[in-house]
């Protein structure tokens, strides 16, 4: 009995002497720590935007808090910066339009402008991180729309010069955008992004003489030209996934969404342009 009792007082004695290990945080607990402060900087990113235009009444200290959010960018080594500037340039469109949208809807629109934080929201936490084909896909059609949508409200007096410019910009980098995150060889990139951003400088220089919108909720107006060109660029997304296709039942699938996606893109555009092209929704 005795030797037992001694044994549990030197257990006990290198028990009390042993450091007490401390407890990790696990795995799970710290993806959704992490995770739950990713989505709270991003809300308070959204609304920090909202409260900056409507406080000031201008969209100049908006575009510096969406350009601060982007410090990521040049967290890295000088030689990393173009690339990154190139890979985020699609990101970079839909803030800075976000930013102007919400100056344009203005304080007396807050509902409307909480709603398109909510949005934008979106954007950042579920379509901005896709790098599927669909979620790529998304990206440059929400790009080309909201783009062209603050270019039409925003830049339609200016000289045409600029305005063919700034599309110019718009389209090369959203399409340079869906070829660098798809399977198209990179030595063609360039090239053809350069072409789409011909063709859309083309498509804005007939709507700077012929702007028309429709308007919609709180008299915000939609314009026509950034819904022609996101259909237009849907079609050629289209026409290059077929492309990209090896022969086989995927590029028969491939064929035939590209044929109703035409179809589609074909009457829409004649339904708008002969039907809801009146003078009386001219912006």
């Amino acid at each position: 009995m005795k030797k037992n009792k001694l044994a549990k007082i030197q257990t006990q004695l290198e028990s009390e002497k042993l450091p007490k290990r401390r407890l990790r945080p696990r795995p799970k607990t710290t993806n959704l720590i992490s995770g739950a402060v990713y989505i709270m900087l991003n809300i308070v990113l959204a609304l920090m935007v909202v409260g900056a235009v409507d406080l000031f009444d201008s969209p100049w200290l908006g575009l510096v808090i969406i350009a601060i959010s982007k410090w990521r960018i040049f967290a890295v080594k000088i030689r990393f910066w173009w690339a990154n500037l190139a890979s985020n340039f699609t990101d970079a469109l839909v803030g800075v339009s976000y930013v102007f949208l919400i100056s344009y809807l203005g304080y007396e629109h807050f509902y409307y402008q909480l709603g398109l934080a909510g949005l934008y929201l979106i954007w950042l936490l579920f379509i901005k991180p896709g790098t599927t084909e669909v979620k790529v896909m998304a990206q440059c059609l929400i790009a080309m729309f909201v783009a062209n949508q603050t270019l039409s409200l925003f830049a339609y007096n200016w000289h045409v010069g600029l305005f063919l410019l700034a599309e110019m910009f718009i389209a090369y980098n959203v399409m340079g955008h869906y070829l660098r995150n798809s399977d198209f060889e990179s030595q063609y990139t360039r090239l053809m992004s350069g072409i789409w951003g011909l063709i859309m400088m083309e498509l804005a220089w007939i709507y700077w003489h012929w702007t028309v919108g429709y308007t919609f909720l709180a008299g915000v107006k939609i314009s026509q030209f950034a819904i022609v060109s996101t259909v237009l660029t849907l079609l050629a997304h289209k026409v290059l996934y077929f492309m990209n296709q090896e022969p086989g039942i995927e590029r028969r699938q491939a064929r035939l969404d590209m044929v109703a996606s035409s179809i589609f893109v074909v009457i829409l555009i004649i339904v708008m342009i002969v039907f809801f092209s009146k003078p009386v929704i001219t912006i």
